[in-house]
């Protein structure tokens, strides 16, 4: 079984994992990642919390896998 935690991508990661602690998750979905270019905290958290990141949103378009490349890219410049 697998339990997606949804995380806002604007969050610290002091933030998510405090979440995360409070839900305990399987994998994490990235949510408004329309709303912030800073998601490298976030990237930290979920390597350091060995969570895997399963979907991404952005904006209205609803959920979708996450892809490395695409969040790579907003990591990098």
């Amino acid at each position: 079984d697998e339990l997606h935690l949804a995380l806002p991508s604007m969050y610290s990661a002091p933030a998510a994992a405090e979440l995360a602690e409070r839900f305990p998750a399987t994998h994490v979905a990235l949510t408004h990642l329309d709303d912030t270019t800073r998601v490298g905290g976030l990237v930290d958290f979920l390597v350091g919390a060995e969570l895997p990141l399963s979907y991404v949103s952005k904006g209205a378009g609803g959920l979708e896998p996450a892809d490395a490349l695409d969040l790579a890219s907003l990591v990098l410049p």
